[in-house]
């Protein structure tokens, strides 16, 4: 009897993580109800966007980070749309209100889906791409693959020259197959947790909708995806081509960053002599919602914005 007890408890342990996923809700119309903005469908699914500011002017896109979804651009679009510029926000597929697809989170996943983006919205100008944390490394990515359709790069505290992982992000990344279940079973948990040492900064209620986004069906897959493939690749050749193509670049940096290291400050200066490099003091890792007025004191130094 004991041996079966245990056999049972076994089993339910190791199908944990499947049967915590399964209890998470699917983003569906139900879901996608209250979503601001309009939908595309692309080629791995529908895709979540937004448009602020004036149809007339000079347009950026602007591409959020690892986890959280384009909300948390909320303080710096009205900065942008109060200069005349219009900003397209979207959601990364496995974020926010877009379709969670299977397999790998590389470069080209990504660069698919925004190049099919700017397709289906027939945005044939060059248009500004500004990239947070993994979405700077998209923005990057994208600058070097794509030169005819960037008008310049905003940079903040931007992935792809240097990215800490936390010893867990580092074990679930390196093993298949294992790394899958204890993300699965520890990974909501622990961002639970640290959400409440978390601040709304300028965007009220942006912590209680950080911790939303794990309620859904594929959130933590596609950010396992994503520490497997884009966020190891390093930029270095990419910020090299953009240096070459005199694409106008600024970077801006956390002084408190325990994400992505300060030292990418130093290396993009060295890659790109022509670049433009601010550091914010006192902030950490999540300085859009935190430090907006100081992003857009620095963005007073981009030339053609």
């Amino acid at each position: 009897m004991w041996v079966s007890i245990c056999i049972v408890l076994i089993v339910l342990l190791l199908l944990w993580p499947w049967l915590l996923e399964f209890r998470r809700s699917p983003m569906d119309a139900r879901a996608r109800a209250r979503a601001p903005g309009g939908f595309v469908d692309l080629s791995k699914g529908k895709t979540h966007y937004r448009w602020d500011g004036p149809e007339t002017g000079p347009v950026v896109v602007a591409i959020h980070g690892l986890t959280t979804p384009n909300f948390i651009w909320n303080a710096i679009v009205p900065r942008f749309t109060a200069r005349g510029i219009r900003v397209l926000r979207y959601d990364l597929y496995g974020r926010g209100f877009s379709d969670r697809p299977h397999g790998p989170q590389d470069r080209a996943f990504f660069l698919g889906q925004l190049n099919e983006l700017l397709d289906a919205l027939d945005l044939t100008e060059p248009v500004g791409v500004m990239g947070y944390s993994m979405g700077g490394a998209i923005a990057t990515a994208f600058a070097a693959e794509h030169p005819n359709r960037t008008r310049n790069v905003i940079l903040v505290a931007p992935a792809g020259l240097g990215f800490e992982a936390t010893p867990f992000e580092a074990f679930v990344a390196r093993m298949p197959i294992l790394g899958d279940w204890v993300m699965g079973l520890l990974y909501e948990r622990r961002t639970r947790r640290a959400l409440k040492d978390d601040e709304d900064g300028e965007v009220p209620g942006i912590t209680k909708a950080k911790a939303r986004e794990l309620n859904y069906k594929g959130h933590i897959r596609s950010v396992l995806a994503s520490l497997r493939g884009i966020l190891l690749e390093r930029m270095l050749e990419d910020h090299e081509k953009i240096a070459a193509l005199k694409i106008p670049v600024l970077s801006i940096w956390a002084e408190n960053d325990d994400v992505i290291p300060l030292r990418g400050l130093g290396h993009l200066t060295q890659i790109n002599r022509a670049s433009r490099n601010d550091m914010i003091s006192g902030a950490g890792h999540i300085l859009p919602h935190t430090h907006a007025a100081e992003i857009m004191a620095s963005l007073g130094a981009l030339s053609r914005p």
